[in-house]
């Protein structure tokens, strides 16, 4: 079953399920071979058995296995009225494993004809008064040897994991992280609305605008219960914990089945076990906890538009006491008062740092890094790049691009500490080294032969000797053009300010405090310094040059004109947040944009920009509804257009602690578009006879952000 949703730039499709070829667990193949005529004397061998185990996870995802959370993890926020989601990068994981004891469809046959596929994997919210009510306990770690020790699981579950254990597919004395919760918090929860797992999970695939291909494909587990907060008594928001939970064997398809098909729940020395509706209430039940993280939530409404909104813009100098904004993070931080002699280097960028001399004296030097508040199209000069009168090529060296401002009486280090750093970062990368040692030395044996054919034929009747052996041979192409790409691609990676200290971009912290957004431009002749460093070594003052010359052009060419720097939580709270950088209405192309620190963004462009967004994609999209007190409303979009505002009050659909009845809500949401006047007959027909399960209610269900856009004047 599927349901597509799109938007300018991609499109959404979602499918009910994605099973595998073969579910985890143990197989036993049954295997004969018939040989000779068919039609006359045919021979069977032997019947042979094959036993095999299908292996998957069971016990703990790892954290590349998962592509998304939310909220979340470590979010402050309102988020009474989202469904906390998990996506994870392999399609048919929650299809996997059966929460079932006995799971035959053939069998048993649902009211409504429609084979269902519920998930194993449950996503179970627990917070902080649940835990104070003594309904749920923090999850800690056990062995799994000890699994049943002081709560009850599934006798089946539990003795399958002795097997794995006792076959050395898990060790001895491994853990495993646990939560216990009671038994009528278990039915409250799912236990007695089994039927909703079937809404919980479902499969999201992302396609290109043109929809032809498919860029990712993800697994999505929703929980059903919304986070929940008390003002009055945790005045600083409620800890809402997200578990994904294995559900393997704890559920009984069917009130009939026979005895050695129920799920029995054992606990302690219990051999023969237990149903789960003969536990006491006050019973607890343990779950094995594949994945966790924790938010809190609070009245306040804090989310992506909030946080976005309250970013500072500016580009990368210290603010100005006439400075209007009145961002919190700004108040500490150092201003530049324009009536200063300093006012204009504090205007272009720079920082007043420590420096420490050759022989040990210390003062303090202008410097600033690659990322300027201005355009700059300077760049190194022929004595700074070594080239004397009647182009004699002499060293390079960090002194020739020291600067000093007698005005200050300080010195301008900062293309001296680019050709420095270049050096370092030249000696530190092993492969470059060696591939540029080469490369020079091979330069250095060229001669270029300019006399004419004829002369250079005499040489080998006087000499004796051949072209092929003279110094001046011709090089070995492939190898030079080898060691050419390594050194070219290098030096390209150090363009994208790639392997530079952070401390080399950002030398002050108050350039870029805490939630704001600070624009620059590239400096060109900062990183001519670090290429020049970097080339310099192994001496060879000619061929330096010589290499700067002829390379510059390759590694120069995709070099970034400007970019801006985030600093905010928005960082790891959003990793797939879109970056979009305009320039006349014209989209620049983002070169590079990447995680520095966990709060700290870097976005390279090709061209200068005067404006750029933020925004969610895709698959930042989360499930939730509107909640107020007891009363779930939804609103229903079909085609772009408001089709219904579903709203159901009572506790028939969301309990007090905040329990969503997912069936029931989702038949409501049938209904409305079956008796909306604005949704085609087409799709009704489709409605009818295909069930309403999870891919279409996750589509109904989906809530978004929008998009944040910063208009950026000025040097800005």
């Amino acid at each position: 079953m599927a349901t597509d949703i799109s938007n300018t730039t991609d499109q959404l499709t979602f499918l009910d399920y994605r099973k595998p070829m073969l579910e985890a667990g143990n197989y036993t193949f049954t295997i004969a071979q018939a040989y000779g005529d068919p039609k006359a004397n045919a021979m069977t061998t032997a019947t042979q058995t094959l036993d095999i185990k299908v292996r998957g996870e069971r016990l703990r995802l790892r954290p590349e296995q998962i592509f998304a959370k939310y909220p979340p993890s470590g979010e402050c926020g309102n988020f009474n009225d989202t469904l906390p989601h998990i996506s994870l990068k392999k399609a048919s994981l929650p299809w996997e494993r059966s929460a079932y004891r006995y799971d035959d469809d053939e069998v048993f046959t649902r009211q409504d004809e429609v084979e269902r596929y519920e998930p194993w994997l449950y996503l179970m919210l627990v917070n902080e008064a649940d835990i104070a009510r003594g309904d749920a306990k923090l999850p800690t770690s056990v062995r799994i040897s000890a699994l049943k020790e002081e709560a009850h699981v599934p006798q089946a579950y539990f003795e399958s994991l002795m097997a794995d254990m006792a076959s050395g597919f898990i060790k001895a004395k491994e853990e495993v992280q646990v939560v216990d919760i009671k038994k009528r918090f278990f039915n409250t929860l799912i236990a007695e609305a089994k039927e909703d797992l079937q809404y919980l999970a479902h499969v999201r695939q992302r396609y290109d605008e043109a929809g032809d291909t498919l860029r990712r494909e993800l697994s999505v587990i929703v929980g059903n219960r919304f986070a929940q907060s008390d003002p009055k008594a945790y005045p600083s928001g409620m800890a809402n914990h997200a578990l994904l939970v294995s559900l393997e064997g704890y559920l009984n398809d069917d009130d009939q089945l026979g005895t050695d098909q129920q799920s029995n729940y054992v606990t302690g020395d219990d051999a023969a076990g237990t149903l789960l509706e003969d536990l006491d209430d006050d019973a607890f039940v343990r779950f094995v906890v594949l994945t966790s993280w924790s938010f809190t939530s609070e009245e306040e409404k804090i989310n992506f538009e909030q946080r976005s909104k309250a970013l500072d813009v500016g580009s990368l100098r210290l603010p100005s006491k006439d400075s209007s904004s009145g961002h919190p993070y700004l108040k500490g931080v150092p201003k530049r008062d324009g009536g200063t002699p300093f006012d204009d280097k504090l205007q272009a960028g720079m920082s007043a740092i420590p420096h420490q001399f050759r022989l040990g004296d210390r003062s303090v030097s202008w410097y600033r890094g690659p990322c300027v508040p201005f355009k700059s199209d300077v760049v190194l000069n022929a004595y700074e790049k070594g080239e004397e009168a009647n182009e004699v090529k002499v060293p390079t060296d960090a002194d020739k691009l020291l600067g000093y401002l007698t005005e200050d009486g300080m010195f301008d280090i900062s293309y001296a500490a680019a050709y420095e750093l270049g050096r370092f970062l030249g000696m530190k990368n092993e492969g470059y080294a060696k591939a540029l040692a080469r490369y020079k030395r091979a330069k250095s044996r060229y001669v270029s032969l300019q006399r004419e054919d004829e002369d250079r034929s005499q040489d080998v009747i006087d000499k004796g000797i051949t072209i092929k052996n003279l110094p001046y041979a011709k090089l070995r192409p492939q190898e030079l053009e080898e060691d050419k790409k390594v050194i070219v691609d290098f030096l390209k990676s150090l363009a994208l300010l790639k392997g530079i200290p952070h401390w080399y971009l950002l030398p002050d912290d108050h350039l870029l405090p805490q939630r704001t957004i600070r624009t620059f431009y590239i400096d060109p002749k900062w990183l001519q310094g670090l290429w020049l460093g970097i080339l310099s070594l192994g001496g060879r003052a000619a061929v330096t040059h010589q290499c700067y010359k002829e390379l510059y052009p390759e590694f120069s060419a995709k070099m970034p004109k400007a970019g801006f720097f985030l600093r905010s939580d928005l960082v790891w709270a959003y990793p797939e947040m879109l970056v979009t950088a305009r320039s006349n209405d014209t989209a620049c192309t983002l070169i590079r944009q990447e995680e520095l620190t966990p709060d700290l963004l870097l976005v390279l462009t090709d061209t200068p920009f005067e404006y750029l967004s933020l925004e969610l994609p895709s698959e930042a999209l989360h499930y939730g509804a509107d909640v107020i007190d007891a009363t779930v409303s939804k609103s229903i979009k079909y085609a772009d257009k408001t089709v219904s505002n579903v709203a159901i009050t009572g506790l028939g659909l969301i309990d007090t602690e905040g329990i969503l009845k997912v069936g029931t809500l989702a038949g409501k949401i049938k209904e409305a578009l079956e008796g909306s006047d604005k949704v085609d007959q087409q799709y009704k027909d489709r409605l009818g006879d295909q069930a309403f399960v999870s891919a279409r209610f996750s589509r109904f269900m989906l809530e978004g952000e929008p998009k944040v856009e910063f208009k950026l004047g000025g040097s800005t």
